[in-house]
């Protein structure tokens, strides 16, 4: 009964570490965007660790940045820089 305690403790382990991303995953730096960036970061981090962007279909995001404007009570400006920022991530090839 301990064993399988002890391998289900590692599988457990094992899957929320694999679901762990860094910051530059999530986030990732690009050329032109970094007040974007930073809204992002703490924007998604007022209500939820920041998950990749690439995540999403670039479709989803005009709804996603909506939504997340309302939520964390963003400004136009750091609405517009949030929006330009998630352009430009998805506008690169990785």
């Amino acid at each position: 009964m301990l064993r399988w305690f002890s391998l289900a403790g590692l599988a457990l382990s094992m899957v929320w570490f694999a679901s762990c991303v860094t910051t530059e995953q999530a986030a990732p730096l690009v050329s032109a965007g970094a007040a974007g960036r930073q809204v992002y970061l703490t924007c998604a981090a007022s209500c939820h660790s920041p998950e990749p962007i690439r995540k999403y279909a670039r479709e989803k995001w005009p709804g996603i940045i909506m939504e997340m404007s309302e939520q964390a009570e963003l400004s136009a400006l750091e609405t517009e820089r949030l929006r330009a920022y998630i352009e430009a991530v998805l506008g690169e090839n990785r």
